[in-house]
């Protein structure tokens, strides 16, 4: 859930897909899903989404390669309530594109309980054309990324909002290797990050730099965690 994805309920998105991510010789080599950090072999990474320890969604990313191309799909499902009350509904779809080991573009559909946002970002010639609902068009600096969390590399840039394509901060801090749990009960050692912003998050990456764990504290108080499954 990424809600504060720069937004709702777990964060805003705040974890940086920095621009050194895919900017390697390695990346335009993205034939080899191995041979690009934070990418899985199997090209998929599913979180099951905790509040309080209850399941209550799902975010998955899947990876497509091809030469030196990357797309990443984006798909979170989120559904918070009291019984068969829904109080908090979150929903994202979307595409992020590179190219050449560089971030090319990005395009979601989001529904954070009933507000709807559409982004559209292109790369050009001056930078990244953005073109967002309810914001004016822009066109923001060429070494800002979105914030999608999948890359432990990605510490480093500028970041932007995946949800409304805005400019947002965060200062980034490590905090450890710990053991994190998994969905399937086991448990793994992984490197741990806090991003502070206006909702602090803490991601994880295990020793082969995949996104294993998320936590956040949500606005009312609970607690929102992912388990990688």
């Amino acid at each position: 859930m990424s809600p504060d994805l720069t937004q709702p309920l777990l964060l805003r998105r705040r974890l940086l897909l920095g621009a050194p991510l895919l900017a390697c010789p390695a990346i335009r080599r993205a034939h080899a899903a191995s041979a690009i950090p934070g990418v899985p072999t199997d090209r998929r990474i599913r979180f099951d989404v905790l509040r309080n320890g209850s399941q209550i969604g799902t975010h998955v990313l899947t990876f497509k390669l091809d030469e030196d191309h990357l797309d990443v799909g984006i798909d979170i499902h989120i559904t918070a309530g009291i019984g068969p009350i829904t109080l908090y509904r979150y929903d994202m779809t979307g595409t992020e594109t590179w190219r050449n080991g560089q971030f090319a573009g990005l395009s979601t559909v989001t529904n954070d309980d009933g507000t709807r946002h559409r982004v559209d970002i292109k790369r050009t010639g001056d930078g990244l054309a953005v073109v967002s609902s309810g914001f004016p068009d822009q066109t923001l600096p060429p070494e800002m990324v979105p914030l999608t969390h999948w890359s432990e590399a990605a510490l480093s840039a500028p970041l932007l909002s995946p949800q409304d394509g805005q400019p947002i901060q965060a200062v980034v801090s490590p905090t450890g290797s710990k053991a994190v749990a998994l969905s399937d009960g086991k448990s793994v050692t992984a490197v741990g990050y806090k991003i502070a912003s206006k909702t602090p998050v803490q991601d994880w990456y295990d020793p082969t730099k995949i996104w294993v764990a998320l936590h956040a504290d949500a606005k009312d108080g609970s607690s929102i965690d992912y388990r990688r499954s």
